[in-house]
Parts: structure tokens; sequence; C-alpha cells
């Protein structure tokens, strides 16, 4: 999956950095706004379809047949909610440029209910090849529609050009990748409905938090400080977008599958937030690290203000880290209405937080509201999904230890050396030979601590050693 991922996102990251080049930060504002409004809709009416499904288990095509109806008639009503309230949404950001872009968005929603409910069966039987396909062609296809139309046009529309594509694709590809053919029923809703009300109101707080910001920011700024914003985060998380989720969206099939079978959650809990740390740590402070360089070179200076925001966010990534286990793991034994809670209360917090420390302090602002609502979140997730699942401190900390020293001492030798959170240097060339030394700095230092650390721990079962035998069977069946 991660594999998968990374080939997608590597043409994600083409991508925006082509249009870094040639769009300006408000045109991805304008787009930016456009998608959280939309979003909205899809977190207040999103009751876990495809979830449920996995979790009740069974083979049952009434479960299918009820979701494909539910989810057709989510799917337009949101469209038409969308389509007529495009006039409030620009008066309240004051842009009217977003009304028909977020037209073109309604009709894409409506469509997206009629996707084929039977690709739910790859996370079920755990063939996530097949489930990653349907990111992979839909990708390819947006990216090469994404560019040509922002060459052509040199505005928001070619990113509109290329989600447009992208949907259209992914509802083909549902059907020629699954043999399922759906049909209207609602034979199932009962069952579907005793697990979709906390996951429908865990959507809602979700996305209140995830998007609290856009909101934030839209009102007190423009669409320019959104789209800058927008970039900004999209890096510092990348960590958590391209190595964390994937992983989270096998292990929810994994962890419903293990409970079950009657196995205790709580060590494997323990286990994969320490095999993740290894790569997520060290993968986000180095990109708060080179952030200056990063910006210089790949974006270019019409993107100065992101550096600050952007290495802010992704310094306290590692905390997402367990918020994003915490939830699989409690979502996959049933402790649903927990997840709602802690999720609320962040919502609450992140949006209250970003109001006050964007009018006393601007983006920069928001960003370290974003920084501590990640870091309280990320600790009440951890707390509450080890008495869920049984698991204690100690094992924690075990599974920890290395990872967390490991990334310490990078830290302090990328700082000492003069190549962490420093100015950049004039020319494009002399960044981009300081951030291959940084990089490769970081790499060595971090590299070098962890393996003396596995050696001199003298660990029985040392995660390094499965997560490097993972990787290698991975490549092997590619």
């Amino acid at each position: 999956m991660v594999l998968w991922r990374l080939v997608t996102r590597g043409l994600g990251i083409i991508s925006t950095l082509f249009l870094a080049r040639v769009l300006v930060p408000q045109d991805f504002g304008i787009v930016a706004i456009a998608t959280t409004y939309v979003a909205a809709f899809d977190s207040i009416s999103a009751v876990g379809l495809q979830d449920a499904i996995i979790r009740i288990g069974g083979n049952s095509d009434h479960l299918h047949d009820t979701a494909f109806t539910l989810g057709i008639l989510r799917s337009t009503i949101n469209g038409i909610l969308v389509a007529l309230s495009a006039p409030l949404a620009a008066a309240f950001f004051n842009e009217p440029r977003i009304v028909p872009v977020l037209h073109v968005l309604a009709v894409l929603t409506v469509l997206e209910g009629f996707e084929n409910i039977g690709v739910v069966d790859f996370r079920r039987a755990m063939r996530f090849d097949k489930d990653f396909q349907l990111f992979l062609l839909p990708r390819l296809v947006g990216v090469v529609v994404t560019i040509t139309c922002a060459m052509v046009f040199k505005t928001y529309w070619g990113l509109v050009a290329g989600i447009t594509a992208l949907r259209l694709v992914r509802l083909a590809a549902t059907y020629v990748l699954h043999p399922y053919r759906p049909k209207f029923s609602m034979h199932g809703w009962q069952q579907i409905s005793s697990f979709s009300f906390w996951t429908w109101a865990s959507s809602i707080a979700t996305l209140a938090r995830d998007r609290c910001w856009t909101m934030v920011i839209g009102r007190f700024f423009d669409p320019a400080a959104v789209g800058i914003f927008t970039m900004a985060s999209e890096i510092g998380l990348l960590p958590i977008s391209e190595f964390i989720y994937p992983i989270c969206r096998a292990l929810f099939a994994g962890f419903t599958m293990a409970r079950h079978q009657g196995t205790n959650l709580g060590p494997a809990f323990a286990r994969t937030i320490g095999v993740m740390a290894l790569i997520a740590l060290p993968s986000a402070i180095g990109i708060s690290a080179v952030g200056n360089y990063i910006v210089d070179v790949a974006l270019g200076p019409k993107w100065g203000n992101a550096v600050g925001i952007m290495q802010i966010i992704s310094a306290s990534a590692p905390f997402y880290l367990l918020t994003a286990i915490g939830s699989t793991v409690m979502n996959a034994a049933g402790n649903i209405r927990n997840n709602f809670w802690i999720i609320a209360a962040s919502a609450v917090v992140g949006v209250i937080g970003s109001a006050v420390m964007a009018h006393e302090f601007g983006m920069l602002g928001v960003a370290g509201a974003t920084a501590i609502l990640m870091t309280f979140e990320g600790v009440l997730f951890l707390v509450v999904a080890m008495r869920s699942v049984e698991v204690s401190v100690g094992e924690i900390v075990y599974r920890l230890w290395r990872p967390l020293v490991a990334t310490l001492v990078m830290t302090i030798v990328l700082w000492a050396s003069g190549y962490g959170w420093q100015a950049s240097t004039p020319g494009t060339i002399a960044n981009f030979r300081e951030c291959g030394a940084a990089i490769a700095l970081g790499v060595l230092s971090y590299g070098g601590s962890i393996f003396l650390l596995w050696k001199l721990s003298r660990d029985k079962d040392p995660l390094e050693l499965f997560l490097l035998g993972t990787a290698r069977r991975a490549i092997l069946r590619r």
C-alpha cells in the first residue's frame, strides 16, 4: 500500500511543483476554499458505509446494495445543496469566483455516489494492491489533465479540470476493476445504521478539526493566504499523508479481522506505533529542518511565507501518528464513541484557537494553533487507546525510545551543523546543494544512531529488522 501510495503521491508532487511555478497562490486558494466547502457537506452526511460493511463482516449482497442506494441518496442531496448555496459561500468568503467552481464540484459530488460499492471487498479480502489501483490510474489521468489545462488556461480552472478528470476516471475504474453490479435496495439499513451514527458524528467533528484553519484564514485574510497555508500544510504533513494514512487504511481491516478472531489488539497497537515511528519521526522533523530549502528550490520566491508555517506544522506532525493509529484501533475495537468525543473536543479547541491566534499573530499563529491541536489530540488518543486495548505505558516506551533518541540526535546534528532551521543561501544552485547536504547529514545521523541503539539494546524482537523484512518482501512481490 505504501509503495502504491508513493507512486501516486510522487505524481502529485511533480504536478504540485510544476503548478506552483505556473499558477499563483490565489489560484490554489480559490480551489482550496471550494473543495473545503464541498467537504463540509460530505462530512456532515458521511455515515461510514464502507467501514460498516467491513466491520459487520460476512458476505451479503443486501448490505452492498443498501450502501450503494444510501450513497446515491447522500451524494445527490449534497450536490443539490452545494449548487444552491454557492452564492452564500461566495458572500461569506467575499470571493465570487468560487461560484462556478462549486457548481462543477456539485455535479461531481452527485456522480461520486454512483461508484461501484463492490470495491469495498478489496479491503475486506486484504487485496490492497487492487484497492490502490483505484488511486493510481485516476491520479495519472488527473496529473496529465491538470498540467495540460494549467498551461493552456494559466488559472485555477486547470486545477478544476484535473479534479474532474480524476473523479470521472475513478468512477469508471470501480466498475472495470470489480465485477459486482449493485442494485437499489434498502434491506440492510438497520445493520448499517447501528454502526453509522457515531461514524457520522466523528466525520463532522473531523471536518471541523481538519478544516478549521481554512475557514478562519479564508475569513480573516484572502485566497492567496489560504493557498500558501494549504501548500505549506500539504508538504509539512507528507510523512502523515504518504506513510501513515495508507497503512491505517490497511490496519482497520487487519485489526477488525483480528478482533473477530478474538486476538488481543494491545501488542499489535504498540508494535504498530513503534514500526511507523521509525520512519514518520525523522521524516517529519527532517522536513521541518529543511523547509526553507524546499520552498526556495521547489516552489519559488512567491511562496516565501510558507516556510515558517511548514516548519511549525511538520515539527508537530509526529503527534498525528498517535492520533491516526489510536483512532484506527478504537474504531476496529468498536469504541467509535470515544473517537467522536476526542475529535469533537479537538475541533472546538481548533476553531477557537485558530481564530484567536489568527487575530493576534496572523498565519503563523494559525500554524501554532494547529501544532498545539495535533499535540493535544495525539496524547489524548494515545491515553484512551491504551486503556481501550489494555496496553501498558512501559510497552509503548519500549517500542518508541530508539526512534525518539535517534531523531533527537539527528535534530541536534542538523542544528549544530547550520543546515537545519537556517536561512537559505541566495541562488537556486546553492540552495539545492545545501538541501542535499542537509538531507544526507540527517539520513546518516539518524541511520547511524538507530543502528547503534539497536545493537546496544540487544532487542530480541527488533522492529528495525521487522520493517526491513517487510519492505524486502513487498519489493520482491512486485
